[in-house]
């Protein structure tokens, strides 16, 4: 088993060709609507938020399609990127662009 810790409580578990996200929300059941730091989060953000690497857990809480319509749902759909399975993408500095 690995655990590779994301930060304070955030970490994935490892356990053979298993990976699962482990990220509490420590408070009563209902406390925050589902993934209201997320959504926080995006709103703070000073650009684009990618969300990447979904496929790379095998027991993610939420999918690509679920995580597009919880950003729509927010109006933040245009704050965020979340690309196709398999699509890459390409960053570069603007002032070396």
């Amino acid at each position: 088993m690995r655990l590779h810790f994301i930060r304070n409580a955030t970490l994935v578990i490892e356990v053979g060709s298993e990976r699962v996200l482990v990220d509490p929300v420590l408070g009563p059941k209902g406390s925050l609507p589902p993934y209201a730091l997320f959504l926080e989060f995006v709103r703070l953000a000073p650009g684009v938020v990618v969300a990447n690497h979904l496929e790379a857990l095998n027991h993610c809480p939420i999918t690509h399609d679920e995580f597009r319509k919880t950003m729509a749902e927010a109006g933040l759909a245009g704050r965020t990127r979340v690309p196709d399975y398999g699509e890459v993408l390409a960053f570069c500095n603007p002032s070396s662009a």
